[in-house]
């Protein structure tokens, strides 16, 4: 069973994700190669676990080669890009404590048919049309969102950040909600 194991360490070859741990329903989990369609829920990680030091799964630092997932993405380690992803079918959400420093922009992501929430990242968002629930702007710098046609729930931004965004254009079937986020701009927290 430790050969089994061994397996986590084969999530990316040659920078570019190969072996991926997804999860379809609750808590089934299943080791899939990354092509350009998964089917399931992904976290991307850290490779080593700060309490423990142990390998974690889903250590990339880009999508590569992969178009669209099927599920929902939680990114809770550092992104370089997200390479060739122009889809996610559910929710796309970046961790509260990881500073996305190297990550400039979320092209070629199209549309994301859940919940997106860009906490912690200073992205360009230029190629994002649609996002199918709310957006969540707060305690991030990014910007440029002219590709953005429509957002189905709300629009959550902090209103520091308000001033750098046109959202005249944008259908909203909510409302855009401000708050008065406090944070360091240089290093997002």
């Amino acid at each position: 069973m430790d050969e089994f194991k061994t397996l986590f360490e084969l999530a990316e070859l040659n920078q570019k994700p190969f072996l991926l741990q997804i999860e379809r329903g609750i808590r089934n989990y299943f080791l899939v190669l990354a092509t350009k369609f998964i089917n399931g829920d992904l976290i991307v990680r850290e490779k080593y676990n700060g309490y423990n030091g142990f390998i974690q799964e889903n250590f990339i630092k880009t999508f590569g080669q992969i178009e669209k997932i099927n599920g929902t993405i939680g990114i809770d380690g550092k992104m370089n890009d997200f390479g060739n992803l122009t889809e996610v079918g559910g929710d796309l959400w970046f961790s509260n404590h990881v500073y996305q420093e190297n990550l400039e922009s979320i092209k070629p992501l199209k549309i994301v048919h859940g919940d997106l929430n860009l906490k912690n990242t200073h992205a360009t968002l230029e190629s994002l049309e649609e996002v199918g629930g709310n957006l969540n702007l707060r305690k991030t710098t990014c910007h440029n969102i002219s590709s953005l046609k429509r957002v189905g729930g709300n629009i959550l931004v902090s209103k520091s950040q308000l001033d750098n965004f046109d959202f005249s254009k944008v259908k909203i079937n909510g409302k855009i909600k401000t708050y008065n986020d406090k944070f360091n701009q240089g290093q997002l927290k």
